[in-house]
């Protein structure tokens, strides 16, 4: 066999096995990986970028920003970003157990839930993801529980695919989606990262500072007076803060008026 023969097949052998490759990998995410993983929905957890939780007239709004998570409807504050991680995977991986066409079970898409007052209607979106994936847009409408343990009917919006049962239940989540994915830290930072602190009393203020980088430096006053501070204290004080928790969220209240909580 000539030496220009044995090339040309060698190059068509190399050709075929990247079409091969590229024609029956598995998608990562998208409907046909949905599909195949026998699965909801299939998508970056990574690039969703805003979720918007409906149900009713109410509407609740989450956006990404360099990997925190934030409500900026209807209420500004912080969601935590590990809840939030939680509901897209169980999202990503609601296993799909059972199809219902039409009114197969003798029930009605109000019946089931996903229609009507009772349903709750999640839209994910995000930009085109790292290597050339798709633009996300996924809305998912979650309706009542199934009788299946931990399971409940849910419609993709735009499929004529039907109602489906599927295991895995993330109401809990979007029932009340500020009480539940609120961020319930009152510090927002680590306390290793905490590098001036300022405490205003109405007789006046002080600002304390440290570097946490090389040439590192203990706490130190810098205002009203320059003079070291008492690491100890300074220490258990931001351990101390940084243990504080959200117990409640009182709308309207004056931040002047002491609350009594009962237990």
């Amino acid at each position: 066999m000539r030496i220009t023969t044995t090339a040309i097949l060698g190059m068509t052998v190399i050709a075929l096995a990247i079409m091969i490759h590229f024609v029956d990998r598995k998608p990562e995410t998208g409907k046909r990986a949905a599909s195949m993983a026998n699965v909801l929905v299939r998508f970056d957890a990574g690039a969703v970028e805003r979720i918007v939780i409906e149900k009713g007239t109410s509407k609740t709004v989450l956006t990404n920003r360099d990997g925190f998570w934030f409500f900026v409807e209807p209420e500004l504050d912080r969601a935590d970003a590990s809840i939030v991680l939680a509901l897209l995977d169980k999202v990503n991986h609601l296993n799909i157990v059972d199809t219902i066409a039409g009114d197969e079970a003798g029930l009605s898409p109000e019946q089931l839930g996903v229609n009507g007052g009772e349903a709750i209607k999640v839209t994910f979106t995000g930009a085109e993801a790292q290597g050339g994936g798709k633009a996300i847009h996924e809305t998912v409408i979650f309706g009542a529980a199934a009788p299946r343990t931990d399971s409940i009917y849910v419609r993709r919006e735009g499929d004529e695919g039907g109602i489906y049962v599927v295991d895995g239940n993330p109401r809990a989540w979007l029932e009340s989606p500020l009480e539940a994915l609120r961020d319930r830290h009152i510090l927002g930072a680590p306390v290793e990262a905490v590098v001036q602190l300022v405490i205003r009393q109405s007789k006046g203020e002080m600002s304390l500072q440290r570097r946490i980088v090389p040439p590192k430096q203990d706490w130190a006053i810098a205002e009203p007076l320059k003079t070291w501070a008492n690491r100890e204290v300074l220490d258990k004080l931001l351990t101390d803060v940084g243990a504080l928790r959200i117990e409640e969220v009182v709308k309207g209240g004056d931040p002047g008026e002491a609350i009594e909580s009962i237990a």
